[in-house]
């Protein structure tokens, strides 16, 4: 016997897991669809991760001003004295009324 069969003295056991019947292969180790589990626990990562520091997606630096810091330190909106304000529609609709335009285009 060259190991092939996997009869628990062959090239192809794995060391720390028990012996295996059947067929062996070397691609069982890196192929996620041929690899086994052992009962009860889950399958053996068969890829390379990358290192503990990688981001998935994009990375950003962090912001200064957290949560807390911007309710904590409330800043009230103020206004532009420069903008001009917009249409008056509710004069607008009066005049309208008044005037006994009751389209658009009139």
């Amino acid at each position: 016997m060259t190991g092939r069969m996997g009869f628990g003295h062959g090239p192809m056991d794995v060391p720390g897991e028990p012996p295996r019947m059947g067929t062996q292969r070397s691609s069982q180790h890196v192929n996620c669809l041929l690899r086994k589990s052992e009962l009860g626990k889950v399958k053996a990562i068969t890829t390379a991760l990358p290192p503990d520091d990688f981001a998935y997606g994009i990375s950003r630096a962090r912001d200064q001003e957290g949560a807390r810091e911007v309710t904590f330190k409330w800043v009230t909106h103020k206004p532009n004295p420069d903008a001009k304000p917009g249409p008056d529609f509710k004069a607008m609709n009066s005049l309208a009324v008044h005037k006994c335009v009751s389209f658009c285009s009139s």
